[in-house]
């Protein structure tokens, strides 16, 4: 096979820049390495090192994927190097996404008080610049779109962003168990610490 040397190491630099590409966003990457030759020597180039492809037609999205971790578990690229902060946010976008998708909304695009007044629902108490960093990681990795302007002001209202259909392939279904696990395990024992609280100003009283 006669590959295009030039287009494969774009299609490369790009995964491993980016993990996602969209079809979308990246038409002449995407259908280079969708070719079915293509994708095949790309595959077999990336499992040396450790990595694989992953991809969903309907949406038109290919994702890198990590082989190497234990449990067999097969990872978005760079998902395992999110601070918790991080995957909590995901989680929430995937949340949000998922449920306005279901009423057969074709763009996702929220605001920042949205996003926000979720994350206090959850009582998760992450700062402006923990959210700042985390739309940046997630805009690189093709997850998101939110513009500069309103990451530089505050990210907490005013601002919107789009949420990209990439972002429901960044956890298993087992991931999302697991991240929703902690979740109501850390709201169980807040709720606990703010019953022990109570009862022992009522027992001062």
């Amino acid at each position: 096979m006669i590959v295009d040397e030039e287009m494969y190491k774009v299609a490369i630099r790009k995964l491993l820049g980016s993990t996602f590409i969209m079809r979308r966003k990246d038409k002449k990457v995407y259908d280079y390495i969708m070719d079915n030759e293509h994708r095949e020597f790309i595959m077999s180039r990336l499992e040396e090192i450790g990595y694989g492809l992953e991809w969903n037609e309907e949406d038109e999205i290919v994702s890198l994927i990590d082989l190497s971790l234990q449990n067999g578990e097969e990872t978005p690229y760079n998902f395992h190097r999110f601070s918790p902060h991080t995957i909590y946010m995901l989680f929430v976008l995937m949340l949000i996404y998922e449920e306005k998708k279901a009423n057969w909304v074709e763009r996702i695009i929220v605001n920042f008080e949205e996003v926000q007044d979720r994350l206090q629902s959850l009582h998760l108490d992450i700062t402006p610049s923990e959210k700042r960093n985390a739309y940046k990681q997630f805009r690189r990795y093709n997850l998101i779109s939110v513009k500069d302007r309103d990451l530089r002001l505050n990210v907490e209202e005013g601002g919107t962003l789009e949420i990209y259909p990439s972002i429901m392939f960044c956890m298993k279904e087992e991931q999302f168990a697991l991240v929703l696990k902690d979740l109501e395990e850390k709201i169980k024992e807040r709720e606990e610490g703010e019953d022990n609280d109570y009862n022992d100003e009522n027992m001062a009283d």
